[in-house]
């Protein structure tokens, strides 16, 4: 398993890490070479969310080589709900970045990107592309309790399911 966690997602201004968490994957700082063309795929349980308002769930493999940006699911792939269980799959060839990585050095962390049903990340530090900060009504989204699973897997392999 890629990643297993529960996670608190949480303003920014409330001490939480915003829009942007990163979990820590010591086990895939590894040669990751052998899931080239596999695929990724994540469980998202949510234990808790202030109200109604969908968000969308975006995971990047984050790699060891910081200069490199991360490769992202796609933003919409995976909406999450006030509660219950989300899931998604995705080749790992169709995440935006995948060729920029080096799989034989491995990935240091995943970052998980909270957005609202616009695709707008949900942090009060947003800004428009005039420079301006976002007005985005925090306390619909935060805190949001949820437990992420994440698995990748090798070309040619079946995925086995959640345990």
């Amino acid at each position: 398993m890629a990643l297993d966690r529960r996670v608190e997602h949480r303003a920014a201004s409330a001490g939480g890490s915003g829009a942007f968490t990163f979990v820590d994957t010591p086990d895939l700082v590894r040669d990751l070479s052998g899931f080239v063309g596999g695929s990724l795929h994540v469980r998202v349980e949510t234990a808790g969310a202030p109200s109604d308002a969908p968000v969308q769930y975006q995971v990047c493999l984050v790699p060891l080589d910081i200069t490199v940006a991360p490769a992202c699911s796609d933003a919409g792939r995976l909406v999450l709900g006030p509660s219950g269980t989300f899931v998604s799959d995705q080749s790992l060839a169709s995440l935006s970045g995948v060729d920029r990585i080096d799989w034989g050095r491995g990935i240091t962390s995943v970052m998980i990107i909270v957005r609202d049903a616009d695709g707008t990340p949900l942090d009060e530090r947003s800004v428009t592309a005039t420079g301006e900060r976002r007005q985005i009504d925090l306390e619909r989204y935060y805190p949001r309790a949820v437990h992420v699973q994440a698995v990748l897997v090798a070309p040619g392999t079946q995925f086995a399911g959640w345990p």
